[in-house]
C-alpha cells in the first residue's frame, strides 16, 4: 500500500519494494521562497535578475526544439486577436 503524499511537497514516484519516495518541493513554497529572496535584493541586483531572465527567455526563444512552437502559439495568438478586431470593426465602424 502507499504511503500518504507528504504535507509539503509532491511525490511524484513510490517503489513498493523498497519503500522509496522521490519528493519534489511545493511549487508555491518555492514560488513565494523566491519572492521573497526578490523582495529583498537591492535595485541593482533586481535589475540584474530581470535582465538574466530575459536573456533565459531569449534563449528559450532561439533553441530549435522551442522555437517552432513558439512560433506557432505567437502566429495563433496574433491571428485570434486579428479576427476580434475585424469583428469589432464590422460591428461599431460605420
Amino acid at each position: 500500500m502507499e504511503p500518504p503524499l507528504p504535507a509539503h511537497g509532491r511525490c511524484i514516484l513510490y517503489n513498493p519494494l523498497m519503500s522509496q519516495r522521490i519528493r519534489f518541493p511545493d511549487t508555491a513554497a518555492v514560488i513565494a521562497a523566491e519572492s521573497r529572496r526578490y523582495q529583498r535584493l537591492p535595485p541593482a541586483d533586481r535589475w540584474r535578475e530581470l535582465f538574466a531572465l530575459r536573456a533565459f527567455g531569449t534563449r528559450l526563444l532561439e533553441s530549435p526544439a522551442q522555437r517552432a512552437r513558439i512560433e506557432k502559439l505567437q502566429a495563433d495568438e496574433e491571428a485570434r486577436w486579428q479576427t476580434i478586431q475585424r469583428d469589432l470593426f464590422e460591428r461599431y465602424v460605420r
